[in-house]
């Protein structure tokens, strides 16, 4: 599983990657500090860092769900926050901001798993696909 994020959400990543790794799921955290400039490099460099045949992804940024789309694809899903105003620490101002990222959808639709729960997505093939 791929989990994509932009700047300060980068952190909330890594911690969804831990839990992930704690239930057997393998993943990788890609930091894209800027979406333009990476839909600005060479083909081959954007394939190299999201395989195309890996369709299980997760974007996870602070402002609108715009741009996320084509680069988590039809399978992947996005945490962001559409709407306007919120300003403050992921804590406080994540989609799921009890505990986060543990609550974020997987690329199959449903929920991170709750601690405790093992998580269902590519846990037999590794990488879901």
């Amino acid at each position: 599983m791929l989990l994509l994020a932009t700047g300060s959400e980068v952190h909330p990543a890594l911690a969804a990657q831990r839990l992930l790794a704690d239930g057997g799921v393998p993943s990788r955290v890609v930091s894209l500090p800027c979406l333009e400039w990476f839909a600005a490099q060479p083909r081959a460099y954007r394939e190299e860092v999201l395989p195309p045949g890996l369709t299980a992804r997760v974007g996870v940024g602070a402002g609108v769900a715009l741009g996320w789309r084509e680069l988590v694809g039809p399978r992947g899903r996005i945490v962001s926050l559409d709407r306007f105003g919120a300003s403050a620490d992921y804590q406080r101002s994540t989609p799921s901001s009890a505990s986060p990222p543990r609550r974020w959808p997987t690329p199959h639709g449903r929920a991170s798993p709750r601690p405790g729960e093992a998580p269902s997505v590519g846990r037999r093939t590794g990488l879901a696909r």
